[in-house]
């Protein structure tokens, strides 16, 4: 895990808003689809199709709210720990991957700082072993098995990577 101290709380509230945003206007986008659930058999009903394409959207809209939940919550916890309180292992009902990823959206403003442009997935290969093994004291010989809250030393880039 890349330090975490430079994540800013604007930042976070950027990721938030968009993972919203882009909720809310998947769910705007479906409404129609929606609308069978709600509808009236007096009216006339709506056929089996119709159903399994408004549950559908039901599904789909209830992610969106998830993903909103979770990014928010994950941006808690990391504002928390820039505050100095302890951040948990696990925020239950989050997946690990996904607190990943917004961990990773949060501190993308760094690594674009540090590089001068978003790492390609080679820059990525060739630099993670790099980090394990400047912390590898700390952080044991599996390198999966890093723990939140651990400062890791960030190498700096070789001449190849910058």
């Amino acid at each position: 895990m890349i330090s975490l101290g430079h994540v800013s709380a604007p930042r976070c509230a950027a990721v938030w808003t968009a993972v919203t945003g882009v909720g809310a206007a998947t769910c705007r986008a479906l409404a129609a689809d929606l609308r069978v659930l709600v509808s009236s058999p007096a009216r006339g009903g709506a056929d089996l199709e119709s159903w399994v394409v408004g549950l559908a959207a039901a599904a789909v809209c209830l992610a969106a709210c998830w993903a909103s939940a979770v990014t928010g919550l994950v941006c808690v916890q990391l504002l928390r720990h820039r505050a100095g309180e302890q951040r948990p292992d696990r925020i239950a009902g989050v997946p690990a991957p996904v607190r990943r990823l917004v961990l990773r959206a949060c501190a993308e403003a760094e690594l674009l700082r540090r590089h001068g442009h978003k790492p390609t997935v080679a820059e990525v290969a060739a630099y993670w072993p790099r980090i394990h093994a400047a912390n590898r004291a700390l952080v044991g010989p599996d390198p999966d098995l890093v723990r939140p809250g651990v400062p890791l030393v960030l190498p700096a880039p070789s001449s190849q990577e910058s």
